[in-house]
C-alpha cells in the first residue's frame, strides 16, 4: 500500500483515495451552492441582521438630510439611499457571508491535510529508525492496520 499525495486518513480511521470515479466536474453553480450551504442559517441570520441595520441607519441617514436640507426627496426618487441600501446592506453582507464560507472550507482542507501529514511524518520517522530488517519489516507490515482499522478493512477490498 503506497501512501500518494492522493490517499488521505478520515477522522473514522478509513483510508480514502483522492480518486472519485463518479465525481462530476464541479461548475460554477455547484460551487457557490457549496458556498451559501458552508455556513449555518444563524451564521447567516446574524449576516443579514447586520444588513438591515445598516439599511435602517442609511434611510434615518438620508431622511434626516432630506428634512434638513427641504429637498423633497423619497425613498425612490433618492439613487444615492438605493445605491447605498444595495451595496452596504445587501451585496456586503452577501460577500462576508461567501468569504467566511470559503475560509472555514479552506481551514477544514488544511486540518485535514495537517493529520494527513503528521501520519506520513511518523511513519518516515519509524522506517527511518528502523535499525535491521526485521524492524523494518515489522514497520511496514503494520502501516496497513494502523491507517486502517480491521473493522473496515472491508471497504478496501
Amino acid at each position: 500500500m503506497s501512501l500518494s499525495s492522493n490517499t488521505h486518513v478520515s477522522e473514522d480511521g478509513v483510508l480514502h483515495s483522492g480518486i472519485k470515479p463518479f465525481e462530476r466536474p464541479r461548475n460554477v453553480r455547484s460551487r457557490l451552492k457549496s458556498l451559501l450551504v458552508g455556513l449555518d442559517w444563524k451564521q447567516w441570520l446574524v449576516l443579514f441582521a447586520t444588513g438591515v441595520a445598516i439599511i435602517a441607519i442609511e434611510i434615518r441617514n438620508h431622511t434626516q438630510m432630506w428634512q434638513a436640507h427641504n429637498s423633497g426627496q423619497t425613498f425612490l426618487t433618492d439613487r444615492e439611499l438605493l445605491w447605498e441600501i444595495g451595496a452596504y446592506g445587501l451585496f456586503m453582507p452577501i460577500m462576508v457571508g461567501l468569504i467566511l464560507a470559503h475560509l472555514e472550507r479552506t481551514a477544514a482542507e488544511r486540518n485535514r491535510m495537517a493529520r494527513d501529514l503528521a501520519i506520513r511524518r511518523e511513519l518516515a520517522d519509524q522506517i527511518y529508525r528502523a535499525r535491521n530488517w526485521h524492524q523494518l519489516v515489522e514497520v511496514v507490515v503494520a502501516i496497513p492496520g494502523r491507517l486502517v482499522s480491521a473493522e473496515r478493512a472491508w471497504l478496501l477490498v
